[in-house]
């Protein structure tokens, strides 16, 4: 493990679960390091470094394609459910199996990325990156997570237009919303006391700091 550590020692982790604005943050922060600094090597010299982004969310259903019931059983069972059938269950249901998912698709994650470049700064962003799992393949002070809290998630989910056309496929769309935001409320749960309980720094995301504010705070952590 300490190998897979050194080899990923150019990754910083943004961790939390959705709708806490990472994707955005993620990509300001490349943006404001497109122009920072390193040292060349056998010289004095400085050249410019450009921060490279991984998504997770862009990855997803490439991921899901290459899943099989034997290797990733909970990951693969998504291929064959409905929006109906994701939304209509338990909560607690719907939580340990999203928390199943992230942990059969983080092995794929970590497949994509040591084939990237290693030689530049790598952002990987996304609601798999669990506390527990990362914690095994980083060097300190390299992950942060953001999470919403409950007011803030449903409103702005209540604003994100293709939402509807998801629920209009469930027999109850007032409920399978319900639904909807009570797992990711308890996803942002595990996720912050997880993350706590591993020393890793939160941000409750309600809407008085701005994204830009947020993205600051995490790469003053980050020494950036």
């Amino acid at each position: 493990m300490n190998e897979l550590k050194q080899k990923l020692a150019h990754i910083y982790w943004i961790g939390g679960s959705p709708c806490s604005g990472k994707s955005s943050i993620v990509d300001l922060l490349a943006a404001s390091t497109g122009s920072a600094t390193v040292a060349s090597t056998g010289s004095a010299a400085v050249e410019p470094v450009e921060t490279a982004v991984y998504h997770c969310d862009d990855h997803f259903d490439s991921h899901l394609k290459q899943t099989s019931p034997e290797n990733q059983p909970e990951f693969y069972r998504l291929q064959g459910m409905s929006w109906d059938d994701l939304w209509m269950r338990p909560v607690p249901e719907q939580v340990v199996h999203e928390l199943a998912i992230y942990r059969e698709q983080f092995p794929m994650i970590l497949a994509d990325l040591l084939k990237l470049p290693s030689n530049r700064p790598l952002l990987v962003e996304g609601a798999a990156l669990l506390p527990e799992l990362v914690a095994n393949v980083t060097q300190p002070n390299q992950a942060f997570y953001v999470v919403p809290t409950p007011e803030f998630q449903w409103r702005m989910y209540a604003k994100r237009p293709w939402i509807q056309g998801i629920l209009d496929q469930c027999r109850d769309p007032e409920q399978a919303f319900r639904n909807w935001m009570e797992r990711d409320v308890g996803f942002a749960e595990y996720v912050a006391e997880t993350a706590v309980s591993l020393n890793y720094p939160v941000i409750h995301v309600d809407g008085v700091a701005t994204i830009d504010d947020n993205a600051a705070q995490i790469a003053c952590y980050f020494g950036w």
